[in-house]
């Protein structure tokens, strides 16, 4: 784990979250926006488009560094509530076969949640590259979109037993699915907004 906070997995760290700043962001978006399938919601959001641009850009990351993906199973992730609720998060959004059965806040409230790095194998990845949330968001009904919504938002864990000197500590393969959290999260926003009528159609 000192690795982490000194060594090479620092520098990824420190190299993708330059990447994602503002500045450097409309660099990757230009990138990549000129790559995406044409789809109807983007006459109606151009914000969509970029979201989607960047979407590929990560996906593309976690493509090339899948290993780092791979690796958080071997983290005591029970020490690190931030490393928990990322990866909650993450099966949550692109309903990862963990998350099948019925989720509800009781269920995820009392989960052990250590166990999910157990689920973090050669599907899991496979699912996260091919997961395309502009068609996936598309198909749901709204109601569904609001239950996902609505689970990424419950904070299920209670125990008191994080070390506090393990909260700050993270992986580049945590960080990349954080960022594939966030902007994936966006996209749900932006296909809500344009379900319920929220957005004024591009001119």
């Amino acid at each position: 784990m000192i690795e982490c906070e000194h060594g090479s997995e620092r520098q990824l760290i420190d190299k993708l979250q330059t990447k994602t700043q503002e500045n450097n962001q409309e660099n990757i978006i230009n990138k990549f926006k000129n790559k995406l399938v044409e789809h109807h919601y983007f006459i109606e959001s151009s914000n969509l488009i970029n979201y989607m641009a960047s979407f590929q850009w990560i996906e593309k990351k976690i493509l090339k560094y899948q290993h780092k993906i791979i690796q958080i199973n071997k983290i005591k992730v029970e020490f690190n509530k931030n490393l928990l609720q990322t990866l909650l998060n993450c099966f949550i959004i692109i309903d990862h076969e963990y998350s099948k059965p019925s989720l509800s806040k009781k269920i995820i409230q009392n989960y052990e949640w250590n166990e999910l790095i157990l689920y973090i194998n050669q599907n899991f990845i496979d699912r996260l590259t091919t997961f395309n949330p502009l068609l996936e968001f598309e198909e749901k009904e709204i109601e569904k979109l609001h239950e996902i919504k609505n689970l990424l938002n419950i904070a299920p864990l209670k125990k008191s037993n994080y070390l506090k000197n393990m909260e700050g500590i993270t992986t580049y393969g945590i960080t990349l699915l954080e960022y594939f959290n966030n902007i994936t999260i966006n996209i749900l926003d932006e296909v809500l907004k344009i379900k319920e009528g929220k957005l004024i159609p591009n001119t």
